[in-house]
């Protein structure tokens, strides 16, 4: 690919992903309220400690395989969180 084509590929990439992430959380907003409606109770779970768990093993993960890190980080450039 030349440069210019995997600019414009990358570019694509990334206006996809923001827009199927917006997508998700829309439908999932409306999937909660549906629930709710329906009077099913629903959780809401404390994120932070799957965080916390999750990062210490991504970190492990990339110091045993430097091409996923690799990757991470341009995922991270182009916004990934």
């Amino acid at each position: 690919m030349t440069p210019e084509d995997q600019k414009a590929f990358d570019e694509c990439c990334a206006a996809y992903v923001k827009e199927v992430k917006r997508l998700y959380k829309e439908t999932e907003e409306a999937d909660i309220n549906t629930l709710k409606e329906k009077g099913v109770e629903v959780t809401e779970v404390d994120r932070a400690p799957f965080k916390a768990i999750g990062e210490t093993v991504i970190e492990k993960y990339c110091g045993e395989y430097p091409d996923f890190k690799a990757m991470l980080d341009k995922l991270h450039e182009m916004g990934a969180k």
